[in-house]
């Protein structure tokens, strides 16, 4: 009976430790944006932190509700307007558009991809599992990534002069024949350390699963990537600096840097999708609200949330199974905390951020047109920690507050707090007893 009581108290005490730690957890990150004043302050230490990192070029805009509250354009190298690249971004465009294709009935995100591509794609410890258009949104395919992917996996040969007739030879591979080439165990890129676990039972994030994605969309709607994303993103929200470029251009607006210590050196032209933050902060607007921007609906409400629910929880004190290392991931989403959605990304020449919070629907973007991987993750680093120091001047400015680790670890703490009291209490009442 006392046990019971005990364990009844206990139940208790847990759910309403959980409560007030997340009015705790609410109450800190709530603020506001508004006024000349904080803008200002944002100004003045951004601008230090670019000259002092040495960055060539930065765009910031912050976003509030429907609209954009401030937009900031650092032109440290006097060099001009310019275009930037947004890496791993480009996973929530590609998700937003199988979310359109999904609400058009043209595919459904269950279906298995084999049924829309002209090859088998299977894990091969796994052949029986059918491997889904969700999992590859969500990075739960099994597939880590395929080897000489990236350029900074090839160690970009133009720029760092290590001549490979090998590797000239993938580069000039269609996404076709460079799929083909990793996923058949003939292929000439394959390799099986790539599969990692059975399909739809973790997590791993996954390039080459969204590049598959990229690839299988142009077979869905025989449109190329960039002709759909063009059309059904680009043009209704009016983002009309926004483009795909594949051949070389000596135009200003594409240039971007790597750095090798202290030296920052610019990079040839490289093919991809351009854009800029005021662009991107209209794309940001419509996942804000439900799907809409400026009377264009982008996703119908329930698309937006398929989007967003977390189909991959994140580890945690009660969770510590998936590898995922943010509060979870949607589909093409990383949810950083509670209600902080976004994304980052990192190419060669480009490093982005585009975070915002669903709850007051407040939002940033950052883009720079530097990165430092050709020459190696010490480089890199140097540029990241600006970067994530002009990152954490703006959430700390907007109320922005990350605290999903600090209330685990109070929680935890309270908890065998609160255990270790009843058991002394328990042990008290026993010996009164004898």
């Amino acid at each position: 009976m006392l046990i019971l009581k005990i364990n009844i108290r206990l139940i208790a005490g847990l759910l309403f430790l959980l409560c007030t730690s997340k009015m705790i957890a609410s109450t800190i990150t709530s603020g506001n944006v508004s006024g000349d004043s904080i803008f200002s302050n944002i100004d003045s230490k951004i601008i230090r932190l670019i000259k002092d990192g040495n960055l060539p070029s930065m765009q910031i805009v912050v976003v509030t509700g429907e609209n954009t509250t401030w937009s900031k354009f650092y032109d440290n190298d006097n060099h001009g307007k310019v275009l930037y690249k947004v890496g791993s971004i480009e996973k929530v465009l590609t998700a937003t558009a199988y979310l359109q294709l999904h609400e058009k009935r043209l595919i459904n995100i269950d279906d298995d991809v084999n049924k829309y591509l002209p090859f088998i794609l299977r894990h091969p410890r796994f052949p029986d599992i059918p491997i889904t258009i969700k999992m590859l949104l969500s990075h739960r395919s099994g597939l880590e990534m395929f080897q000489h992917q990236f350029d900074w996996d090839t160690k970009d040969i133009d720029l760092i002069k290590k001549d490979s007739a090998w590797l000239r030879r993938i580069k000039n591979w269609n996404k076709e024949e460079f799929i083909k080439a990793s996923l058949d165990t003939g292929g000439v890129n394959y390799n099986e350390s790539v599969w990692k676990f059975k399909p739809g039972t973790n997590y791993i994030y996954s390039n080459s699963g969204f590049f598959i994605l990229g690839y299988l969309l142009e077979k869905i709607t025989g449109q190329t990537y960039a002709e759909y994303i063009t059309e059904n993103i680009f043009k209704p929200l009016g983002m009309n600096d926004s483009r795909f470029v594949e051949t070389d251009s000596s135009s200003s607006l594409f240039v971007a840097y790597t750095r090798n210590g202290k030296q920052n050196i610019k990079l040839p032209f490289m093919a991809g999708m351009y854009t800029t933050a005021d662009d991107m902060a209209k794309f940001m607007i419509a996942h804000m609200n439900e799907g809409s921007y400026n009377g264009i609906t982008l996703l119908r409400r329930e698309s937006i949330e398929l989007m967003y629910t977390k189909h991959t929880p994140g580890k945690n004190l009660f969770h510590l199974i998936d590898n995922c290392p943010y509060d979870g991931y949607g589909l093409g989403i990383i949810q950083y905390d509670e209600d902080i959605f976004g994304h980052g990304g990192s190419t060669i020449g480009y490093q982005s951020l585009w975070s915002f919070d669903r709850s007051t629907k407040k939002g940033y973007l950052i883009l720079t047109n530097i990165n430092g991987l050709v020459y190696g993750r010490k480089n890199f680093d140097s540029i990241w920690q600006t970067v994530s120091a002009i990152e954490e001047i703006l959430k700390s400015e907007l109320g922005f507050s990350r605290l999903r680790w600090i209330t685990y670890y109070m929680i935890g703490s309270i908890i065998i707090s609160f255990i270790i009291f009843l058991m002394i209490r328990k042990r008290k009442r026993v010996f009164k007893t004898t």
